[in-house]
């Protein structure tokens, strides 16, 4: 059986990475969110993304723990954080999961 070397991304692709998981997870959760709570998303800004006073962080972080684990641990920790707004959290997880895998086969992260 042969295996890969994982990936390496440079400090630009992580950072557009960032930003494209923060875009497609702000659209999903307009779905799923009131308005109340899409109201206070949009006034808080970077509220899916990353903060750029921690975006340094974050990008360190990626590099010793790997993209897909990032992604996986930042989307279960988002579920956590907006199931109890939701009226169906249930099928907010199965669009996270299928955003999740989507996203990475975009994005050729294994």
């Amino acid at each position: 059986m042969f295996f890969r070397r994982k990936k390496e991304f440079s400090e630009e692709e992580i950072e557009k990475i960032i930003d494209d998981y923060g875009k497609m997870m702000k659209s999903l959760l307009k779905e799923h969110l009131p308005r109340w709570a899409r109201r206070a998303m949009n006034k808080t800004k970077n509220r899916t993304g990353v903060a750029v006073s921690k975006k340094g962080e974050e990008i360190r972080k990626i590099k010793k723990m790997g993209m897909s684990g990032w992604l996986k641990q930042t989307t279960q920790q988002l579920f956590e954080e907006l199931s109890s707004f939701t009226t169906d959290p249930a099928s907010l997880k199965s669009k996270l999961d299928t955003m999740l895998k989507e996203f990475k086969r975009k994005w050729k992260i294994k």
